[in-house]
């Protein structure tokens, strides 16, 4: 949980828990994860690996919205049960994404949402409030 570097579980123990927990549960599982698809080569092992073995549940993750950019990794997350993806967007404003030190647009994310909703499951985009720079700073976007 803490430090600079991602530390991932096994895809092997990651599919035994998701194999246990679609057994004892219908509900919605949501993988606890800041981005599950950080690494997507990993990710898309996770998904292939919960097709191949009949693991039907449906669940929700965190992801940024460059997941658009992967057609491949929509599919597989729309074949393997994928629900709800919350997809968190700190800002529209380039501004303030520059001064939080975001190398990403407001345009890339907008594209993002618009991609990820016709692919079968519902995105539902979080935005940042606030920040450490005050609205007088960033005039129009207070």
């Amino acid at each position: 949980m803490f430090g600079r570097r991602y530390r991932f579980k096994s895809v092997e123990a990651t599919l035994k828990e998701l194999k246990y927990v679609a057994s004892v549960s219908k509900a919605t599982k949501f993988i606890v994860d800041d981005n599950f698809a950080a690494n997507k080569r990993r990710t898309k092992e996770i998904l292939r690996g919960m097709i191949a073995e009949g693991i039907k549940t449906r669940w929700s993750a965190q992801v940024r919205p460059d997941v658009a950019r992967d057609p491949e990794l929509l599919r597989l997350m729309a074949d393997s049960g994928c629900h709800t993806l919350y997809i968190g967007f700190e800002s529209i404003n380039p501004g303030h994404l520059k001064s939080i030190i975001k190398n990403r647009t407001g345009r890339i994310s907008f594209h993002a949402s618009g991609q990820l909703e016709i692919t079968i499951f519902i995105s539902t985009e979080c935005l940042s409030w606030g920040g450490h720079r005050r609205c007088r700073d960033y005039p129009g976007n207070c």
